[in-house]
């Protein structure tokens, strides 16, 4: 269960991150529009970045903290550096979700103002599209 979860919100923060790239490429944009985008996409790095270093930091602190003593201490067949992974994880599942979640509240009324012109532009772009 976990894995699918994790690729789907995984996918789902990279295609909103994608959407807001293209919505900056539109000329119909006003300024105050641009400014949203732009806002959400530096969020969405700010938060990619904290999520990336977190996860390393979060794992060191399990690994090397006394945290995990009930994993030797119980004799349960998780070693230390396995367990202490598998909750980093679950960090970096959640701060993908949460760096999705801002670059979306910060433009998703733009993208759907402008999505129609999004996704014709994707259809014209596609290597399947026969063009007249």
């Amino acid at each position: 269960m976990l894995i699918p979860f994790y690729s789907y919100t995984h996918d789902l923060s990279f295609q909103r991150r994608i959407d807001a790239l293209e919505l900056l490429e539109l000329k119909e944009l006003t300024a105050n529009e641009m400014d949203r985008i732009e806002r959400g996409l530096l969020k969405y790095d700010i938060m990619w970045w904290i999520n990336r270093v977190g996860f390393v930091f979060f794992g060191f602190i399990l690994y090397k903290g006394q945290l995990l003593d009930r994993c030797t201490a119980h004799s349960l067949s998780l070693t230390r550096g396995l367990y202490s992974f598998f909750l980093g994880y679950q960090y970096l599942l959640l701060g993908d979700l949460l760096s999705g979640s801002l670059l979306w509240e910060e433009y998703k009324y733009v993208f759907y103002k402008y999505e129609p012109l999004i996704r014709a532009s994707k259809i014209a772009k596609s290597p399947y599209f026969i063009h007249d």
